[in-house]
């Protein structure tokens, strides 16, 4: 049987809408049915359970390295695997795809499992309607499947393949992929990490909302390349409007500051590769480090940076963006400090900091992998106790991001260790 459908409990577990698969097997359901019905027409309507690995040798042992992992439903063995595999429910395959069917633009298209439910999967149509960050990685369908015997990793992708069966599924997930920085048209997720539906939602391009599209979209910017002739264009353009005098605006303090901040030159930024992150950063720092004796002009330049056109595609083919110079106004300084102290920055200078506050109580990117291995955590999990996320905590090992030392000094409290440092 090349198309490897689950057939437990004497009944094909695939169900589908629109063209009959090439087999011939399983449910046919009418558009429009709830998860409940795909979930028990497509044989999905177990749960994996765990049990220790026994043996006998005259006596009953236990392996305490390895579980078996089985059936609810029949009981029936799937596999042998360590006791560091992360399961994912079939429960949380089906799960994903509700949430995405509420949002528009996604219609469930087929659902099954192979091989007596070592592997499950579903796939979903995409429509126009879908909220989707980037267009450019997106095809017919998006698959999400897993294994409990190891067999293939859990995949989220978008596919230009009816999965309906081994055959098309194994093909799926080796079609070619694009990866666009922190948006991919594929994720990967290992058993050995934990999955999370939302993270992996979100590095698919697919938002729930206004702020989520900022949030994708901002991490997306620091993984886009910009050279130094667009980032002379944009800061060039950014300043022209506040210009006090006849000299070229590249002659000016504030631009000489933020291409020197951009550079990597003060405050020991983490990366001072040409990325447009980055560049935001060196600009959002530029008002803080500056006298303020004019304070209605010091916002503008901080809030314009939002305005300038993410998808500036070629060097040297005219200006990056655009400002807005309407948006400079008092009421921003909130959002300002904001911006400023998010990192873990300090504003210096201000009355109410205290003096004997230093650098040096940021932990490390070593004092922080250090802490983690310690408490015998996944970057996942450690990123859980301090309700982060993986990508943050990946951020503070690599050196791309501080970590704020409340934060670390939470981690500890958390995992019982010794604070002081």
């Amino acid at each position: 049987m090349a198309h490897m459908i689950d057939m437990t409990n004497d009944r094909a577990n695939i169900a589908f809408i629109g063209e009959t698969p090439w087999h011939g097997l399983g449910q046919q359901l009418t558009p429009g049915a709830d998860l409940a019905t795909w979930t028990k027409e497509a044989g999905l309507n177990w749960t994996a359970m765990e049990s220790p690995v026994m043996y006998q040798n005259g006596e009953v042992h236990t392996w305490s390295d390895r579980k078996v992992i089985f059936r609810s439903d029949t009981g029936g063995p799937l596999a042998v695997v360590s006791n560091g595999y992360n399961v994912v429910q079939p429960s949380e395959i089906m799960g994903f795809f509700e949430q995405l069917v509420e949002l528009g633009g996604f219609k469930l298209e087929v659902a099954g499992a192979l091989s007596g439910g070592k592997r499950v999967w579903a796939l979903a149509k995409v429509g126009e309607g879908a909220p989707i960050v980037d267009g450019d990685i997106v095809r017919p369908y998006l698959l999400l499947g897993t294994s409990f015997d190891g067999s293939m990793a859990t995949v989220a992708k978008f596919t230009a393949i009816r999965v309906v069966c081994n055959n098309t599924i194994t093909a799926s997930v080796g079609e070619a992929e694009t990866d666009k920085g922190y948006v991919k048209s594929a994720v990967r997720v290992l058993h050995r990490e934990k999955f999370d539906a939302d993270e992996v939602r979100r590095q698919l391009g697919v938002v729930t909302s206004e702020f989520e599209r900022f949030m994708v979209t901002s991490r997306q910017l620091a993984h886009t390349p910009m050279s130094k002739e667009q980032a002379d264009a944009f800061v060039a353009e950014l300043l022209e409007p506040y210009r006090s005098s006849e000299s070229d605006v590249r002659e000016s303090k504030g631009y000489k500051r933020i291409v020197e901040l951009f550079s990597g030159k003060a405050d020991r930024l983490r990366d001072p590769g040409h990325r447009r992150d980055p560049l935001a950063d060196a600009e959002r720092r530029y008002p803080d480090r500056r006298p303020r004796a004019r304070p209605q002009r010091q916002y503008a330049p901080r809030v314009g940076l939002v305005r300038y056109r993410q998808r500036d595609e070629v060097a040297g083919a005219g200006p990056v963006g655009s400002v807005n110079a309407k948006m400079a106004s008092p009421p921003l300084k909130g959002a300002v400090r904001f911006f400023t102290t998010r990192r873990g920055h300090p504003m210096p200078g201000h009355k109410n900091r205290s003096k004997s506050r230093r650098s040096s109580t940021t932990p490390s990117p070593a004092e922080v992998r250090a802490a983690r291995e310690a408490a015998k955590l996944t970057q996942t999990e450690a990123a859980e106790r301090i309700h982060g996320t993986l990508r943050a905590w990946q951020d503070y090992e690599g050196g791309q991001r501080r970590m704020h030392p409340g934060l670390f000094e939470l981690f500890l409290i958390k995992t019982g260790q010794p604070t002081g440092r």
